[in-house]
């Protein structure tokens, strides 16, 4: 996302920023995520550096984590309140 810089920065970016954060956090106190095998790591035969439950992180193939060599494929489940 990008907001600007400087004079002419979005005056909309503290709310937006406010919004993605308490987005994240919700989202992570509710849910449970897991990483799963996409389609195209089953047919690579894998290629990912870190295991994670199950499936591997794809490579990067820049920093940017939209950049990733294929999909991340992650399962979700809703939290159980015990």
């Amino acid at each position: 996302m990008h907001f600007g810089l400087g004079g002419r920065q979005c005056v909309g970016k503290t709310i937006a920023l406010t919004n993605i954060y308490k987005l994240a956090s919700t989202l992570l106190r509710e849910f449970q995520f897991e990483i799963v095998a996409s389609d195209n790591e089953k047919a690579s035969g894998g290629g990912g550096t870190g295991k994670r439950a199950g499936g591997h992180m794809p490579e990067l193939l820049s920093v940017s984590v939209s950049e990733l060599q294929y999909p991340l494929m992650v399962r979700v489940k809703e939290r159980t309140i015990v």
